[in-house]
């Protein structure tokens, strides 16, 4: 039986997924949590981060094929998961979810680093204050009128509480400057794939863009009026794409 995993984003929660997997019809996931994950890490160097998180989640994932769904932070995870040796010949499908490869220029990544140790930083310190600016990022547009911001903002503020410094240094360690780029391996991944983008969030409509020309077996969903936090804005979009892939892969 082909085992569904999923991924959340940075400062978010396994719980997100809830509407997304609600609306896929789904019983069984494994959800990974970050915050749970970050217990791992503390005699590691923030440079080794990326390899640490991911050798030790692929350690944990359990037996058989797998489909491996993740958002933004999380679908990065998952495509590094993707190409791990012990995963790699189960993988069954993925679902890429507002995601990248990583940056494939070196002073693009040079300043990603910047950018997200001054914003881990800020976490650590003032969770609620960094949280609530995050999510006024253009990035984020699509939250401005949802229902449950406030109680959604109020999750993510309590669960970076538990551990701040510790979440922080994690944030720092999986950033986009300092993950690997994988781009050039995303030709070996060879099943289906499904990337998904709200039509707000450009940047990330063309990232979207360049991964389904990379994978081999990739299709683009575009979600009208959404901006990056679809599991958020748009779940039950999420859901049918989830559900298509768990159709294809059982």
């Amino acid at each position: 039986m082909t085992r569904v995993v999923l991924a959340h984003g940075a400062w978010g929660a396994p719980s997100d997924w809830d509407d997304a997997v609600a609306a896929a019809g789904l019983a069984d996931t494994v959800r990974l949590d970050l915050v749970d994950i970050s217990v791992t890490t503390e005699s590691i160097e923030v440079n080794d981060m990326w390899n640490h998180v991911v050798g030790t989640i692929a350690a944990a994932l359990p037996s058989g094929p797998l489909l491996l769904a993740g958002y933004s932070l999380g679908a990065r995870l998952t495509l590094g998961l993707a190409l791990h040796p012990s995963v790699r010949p189960r993988l069954a499908g993925l679902l890429l979810v507002a995601g990248t490869a990583g940056l494939d220029d070196a002073a693009a990544r040079a300043a990603r680093v910047v950018v997200d140790d001054e914003r881990s930083a800020w976490q650590a310190r003032d969770p609620q204050g960094f949280l609530e600016a995050f999510w006024t990022l253009p990035l984020f547009a699509g939250l401005r009128d949802h229902p449950r911001r406030a109680a959604l903002l109020a999750e993510r503020t309590a669960r970076a509480r538990v551990a701040p410094q510790r979440l922080a240094f994690l944030m720092r360690g999986l950033s986009v400057g300092r993950m690997p780029s994988l781009w050039s391996a995303l030709p070996t991944l060879d099943v289906p794939v499904i990337v998904e983008n709200g039509a707000l969030d450009r940047d990330y409509v063309a990232v979207g863009e360049r991964l389904v020309a990379a994978l081999p077996q990739a299709r683009h969903v575009i979600v009208e009026g959404a901006s990056h936090a679809l599991l958020l804005e748009a779940p039950s979009t999420v859901g049918a794409s989830l559900a298509e892939l768990v159709g294809e892969c059982t």
